[in-house]
């Protein structure tokens, strides 16, 4: 009898291991298929195959953060470069062997595992509701000024603003005029360029090695708070954090985003939410940086006419989105569609300009190049005029390994200095933020 029920436990645990097997094996074949399934889905669909993918030796497609449908917000809708920018490469055929192409390996955002990011994710949510709230109030804001108006957010004398009056009673158009001067390499030592494949080639193969990129293929505007990039310091980091542990570093700070987020759907007004939002942490975090948001350059007209949703009549329309977020933020719009080598009769990318009829080869890199020397403002600030914003653990621990991997040198009198007055207005925000956490802990 023992021996009988030894034989059946042993048959019971080979059943279980081959249905463990199977089901694995099952994952590897079903999963990669219902990767379009999943696009709709909500956040948890998303974050559940994120988890899934971690587990798998060999990488499944990366499957991005979905907020709900009826919010018509392409949150996640990210591609790399290869699903969003190499579509258009291939207008003729799109095979089997392209979305092959497509699977990349999704990259977690996890520079240490130890890291708490429940606790910065909460930072995070507050922050957003900040943000939403003050975008709020600015529309609002907006809605209540007359017609003709020149009343600007910020203080800045870089530009002026002129107001016409359409007699359809359509809003009113506003043209923005800066006093634009011509620079060299060095203006760009303290810039910063963060955007897509597009601005990453840009830092690849404009020749200016004085540059900091924060952009990756297939990035949008969506991914600033969520997905990393690569910091040549810090490693896999998102913007937002990298430009926290970087505080006051940035004197220019130059966006370009698009193209990626044309084929998402999102509503206009609330991908626009997102620049906002962008902005307003580049402002807090390099409060005395200009801020240059260029547009999206036109693509060519094959590849306009063979794809609909990346239409040159499309990017005219968001364009006109991003002169507005410039306006509302005193922020400077580039239109790179003036550089004249770019266009042609049809008011499209010149042919010659590209292989897949969106990214430019290295020579029209330098005309951007060039573009940007021409078009620059004055930098009229100095020193640190705002207090440092305090960081959360995760980007604490960022900053660490920064400042850990920095050369030592010798500190001047003048540095000594600007470090002891830093100290000082760190210490007071430390102390201003524990009166606050205390007076909070006294009403309750």
């Amino acid at each position: 009898m023992s021996s009988n029920n030894n034989f059946r436990h042993y048959i019971y645990t080979v059943l279980l291991f081959i249905s463990c097997l199977g089901m694995t094996v099952a994952g590897f074949i079903w999963l990669p298929e219902i990767e379009d399934e999943f696009d709709d889905r909500p956040v948890l669909a998303g974050v559940a195959v994120n988890h899934i993918e971690q587990i798998f030796a060999e990488p499944l497609p990366e499957i991005d953060d979905l907020p709900d449908k009826n919010t018509g917000v392409a949150e996640g809708d990210a591609q790399d470069e290869t699903g969003a920018d190499d579509d258009a490469i291939d207008v003729a055929e799109e095979s089997d062997e392209d979305d092959s192409e497509d699977i990349e390996e999704a990259e977690v955002y996890d520079p240490d595992e130890d890291l708490d990011e429940d606790a910065d994710d909460e930072e995070f949510e507050a922050r957003m509701a900040e943000l939403d709230e003050a975008i709020r109030r600015k529309k609002e804001r907006m809605k209540n000024k007359k017609r003709g108006n020149k009343d600007q957010d910020d203080d800045n004398d870089h530009y002026d603003t002129d107001r016409e009056n359409p007699s359809d009673g359509s809003s009113s158009a506003v043209d923005v005029h800066y006093d634009f001067i011509e620079v060299g390499d060095d203006y760009f030592d303290d810039a910063l360029f963060i955007g897509d494949s597009r601005q990453q080639d840009f830092g690849k193969y404009c020749g200016m090695d004085n540059i900091t990129v924060y952009a990756d293929r297939g990035y949008q505007i969506y991914d600033t708070s969520t997905k990393a990039i690569t910091d040549s310091t810090l490693g896999k980091v998102t913007v937002y954090d990298a430009l926290a542990v970087n505080q006051h570093r940035f004197k220019k700070v130059y966006i370009m985003f698009g193209i990626n987020e044309m084929q998402g759907g999102a509503a206009p007004e609330e991908m626009t939410k997102y620049y906002y939002r962008l902005i307003k942490e580049i402002k807090r975090m390099q409060p005395d940086a200009i801020i240059y948001l260029e547009g999206v350059f036109h693509v060519t007209k094959k590849l306009s006419d063979a794809r609909a949703v990346f239409s040159n009549d499309r990017i005219n329309e968001k364009n006109e989105i991003l002169k507005q977020v410039a306006k509302d933020e005193g922020i400077v719009f580039l239109d790179l569609n003036e550089i004249p080598e770019f266009t042609d009769a049809d008011g499209a990318l010149v042919p010659e300009a590209t292989d897949d009829g969106m990214h430019l080869h290295n020579g029209y890199i330098l005309l951007i190049k060039d573009y940007l020397y021409k078009h620059a403002l004055e930098y009229k600030y100095e020193g640190d005029n705002y207090p440092y914003v305090e960081l959360s653990t995760l980007q604490q621990q960022l900053k660490e390994k920064l400042d850990a991997q920095k050369p030592k040198q010798p500190v001047t009198d003048e540095e000594s200095e600007r470090i002891r007055r830093q100290q000082e207005q760190e210490a007071k925000e430390q102390e201003r933020l524990q009166k606050e956490r205390e007076a909070v802990m006294a009403d309750n």
